[in-house]
């Protein structure tokens, strides 16, 4: 669903990205698709700014994003009327157990020895690693990510300052965050 989520450009263009998410303005009209398929992007996004600075120092850390499929679970309980039946007709057609979904995240934990240099920020759908959307790729998602992951960041070791000492001790590049803090 992440190669379907757009960043509008008001979201590119703003200081402070988290202002802007929690805005009056950006919230006004909620559509809800639209917003899942958007905190899709933005996970994606967050997956590949923390690989892009886990130190390799410790091969057992494995950082991916995982796409589970749509599963059939607990979560629609609350889905009533005409999106019931559509949820309905989608989990009868490409539905997956909860116990199939799992198995992705699994694979994208351990791979195969093959794929042990492609599983570190990687998209990880139906046990295999594919290329994200364009957009995540692109030089734009990339500034994007960077700039959501100081922010990010900042934010966190305003709740907790032991996240800014972890991400001292065991992240690359520390100073974009220190030196803003």
């Amino acid at each position: 669903m992440h190669q379907f989520g757009d960043i509008p450009d008001s979201f590119l263009n703003d200081p402070s990205i988290l202002d802007h998410w929690s805005s009056e303005q950006h919230n006004r009209s909620f559509d809800g698709g639209a917003r899942y398929m958007l905190t899709k992007l933005l996970s994606m996004l967050f997956v590949l700014a923390l690989s892009d600075r886990l130190r390799r120092t410790s091969p057992t850390v494995i950082v991916n994003g995982v796409n589970p499929g749509f599963c059939v679970s607990e979560l629609q309980r609350d889905v009533h009327g005409v999106m019931a039946l559509i949820m309905s007709i989608i989990h009868r057609l490409v539905g997956r157990t909860s116990e199939q979904g799992a198995r992705q995240a699994i694979w994208g934990a351990l791979g195969g020895a093959e794929d042990e240099e492609k599983l570190h920020g990687a998209y990880v759908n139906i046990a295999s690693v594919m290329a994200p959307s364009d957009f995540v790729e692109s030089e734009k998602g990339r500034m994007f990510r960077d700039h959501l992951w100081r922010e990010l960041v900042q934010a966190l070791g305003k709740v907790d300052d032991k996240v800014l000492t972890i991400t001292k001790e065991h992240l690359t590049h520390p100073e974009e965050i220190l030196r803003t803090v």
